[in-house]
């Protein structure tokens, strides 16, 4: 046992080392410049809270995160991956976007990162809260001059909340890409719902997208799903 959290032993860490986590809940991290395995221990339930950020991994390096259960604070997309040319593996995790007033947060983002991969998991952009300027849900995955990958997995948008104005908010896209590829097969994208009306006023608001895209996306094949919308009521 080297520590009670997982950043005091990735700091600790040389290239390829194996970080190896029991059962507990630990805080947010992040993996700059090295190559480190992050992986829940065999059977182990893993909870991360808040930020886990992959940030400036070269290219002869690798990055794993493995296992784990990813909760997102208010600060930031749950796990950012920015500016890294080596690989980066996102395996059998389950990813939430934080909440915050006004908008959800990204359960994934990735900026500037050409080989990112996400295997076998869940993401699932925050919930909108009431009181912001604007309420959409977020998105489930971001992208950003970057080519990721998505296998088996599901990405579903975060809920819109209602707001005391003429729009309700809307729900957030399951897969939001603005600019690189994204390559997918046996995987769900799905919106999040829109926000409930406040009668007799308010209407409520549209469904998310399931995929909202300036840049190619390949399908083989890829379930594309629309949020529920609440325009009028249930």
């Amino acid at each position: 046992v080297f520590s009670t959290d997982i950043q005091p032993a990735i700091d600790a860490a040389a290239n390829g080392d194996l970080v190896l986590v029991r059962a507990g809940a630990y805080s947010g991290f992040t993996i700059g410049g090295k190559g480190v395995s992050v992986v829940a221990d065999a059977g182990a339930a893993v909870v991360v809270n808040g930020v886990v950020l992959v940030i400036n991994v070269s290219v002869s390096q690798r990055v794993l995160l493995q296992g784990l259960t990813v909760n997102g604070d208010p600060s930031a997309p749950a796990i950012v991956a920015q500016d890294s040319m080596g690989a980066i593996w996102i395996e059998s995790c389950n990813v939430t976007g934080g909440t915050r007033t006004g908008p959800g947060l990204v359960a994934i983002s990735v900026n500037s990162s050409p080989t990112v991969v996400t295997e076998r998991s869940s993401l699932t952009g925050g919930n909108a809260t009431t009181g912001g300027a604007v309420n959409m849900g977020g998105p489930a995955l971001h992208v950003a001059n970057a080519k990721v990958f998505v296998g088996d997995s599901q990405c579903l948008g975060g809920n819109g909340a209602p707001t005391a104005g003429p729009g309700g908010g809307f729900g957030g896209p399951g897969l939001r890409v603005l600019s690189g590829s994204v390559f997918g097969p046996g995987t769900l994208s799905r919106g999040g719902a829109g926000a409930a009306p406040l009668p007799p006023t308010f209407p409520g608001g549209l469904g998310g997208a399931g995929i909202n895209t300036e840049a190619p996306v390949t399908t083989l094949p890829w379930t594309f799903a629309a949020g529920r919308g609440l325009p009028h009521g249930r």
